[in-house]
């Protein structure tokens, strides 16, 4: 139970406060990034997603929409505020994953960097959690 409590709540941070007030700045700018630039506007316009999905020969577009839309809005909200930030960064490493090998495939660097970005700052979350500034941190601490 203290593992899963662990992994849930946990994570060393930073190491100390700069460190950890390094880690809420990521947070936010990437939580509130990923929430109201790219997930708001496939949660208020699914169908044009769909199109795209179905442009890229994804199965089930009208299915497969909402697992990329929740995550990038409900997702991007749960790591700004540092709560399930590591499970919450684990979905973000799959979609980052699935944007970068799949949907922008055969795209210059320059047009996929953006989920190499944000791939990179969900493993640093995984790694090391939401740090001392994150609701996991009061939980975990209770």
């Amino acid at each position: 139970m203290k593992a899963i409590k662990s992994f849930f709540f946990g994570g060393a941070g930073g190491g100390d406060r700069i460190a950890d007030i390094g880690l809420l700045v990521m947070r936010l700018i990437m939580g509130l990034s990923l929430c109201l630039s790219h997930g708001l506007g496939k949660v208020q316009h699914p169908e044009n997603v769909v199109n795209m999905l179905q442009h890229a020969h994804v199965p089930y577009p009208h299915i497969m929409v909402w697992p990329a839309a929740l995550t990038e809005f409900i997702g991007g909200l749960l790591i700004a505020i540092g709560l399930f930030t590591r499970p919450t960064a684990v979905a973000v490493i799959i979609l980052m994953c699935v944007a970068f090998f799949h949907m922008h495939a055969g795209m210059p660097y320059g047009k996929r960097e953006l989920a190499a970005v944000y791939f990179a700052m969900a493993a640093l979350l995984l790694l090391a959690g939401g740090g001392r500034f994150s609701v996991d941190r009061l939980i975990h601490k209770k």
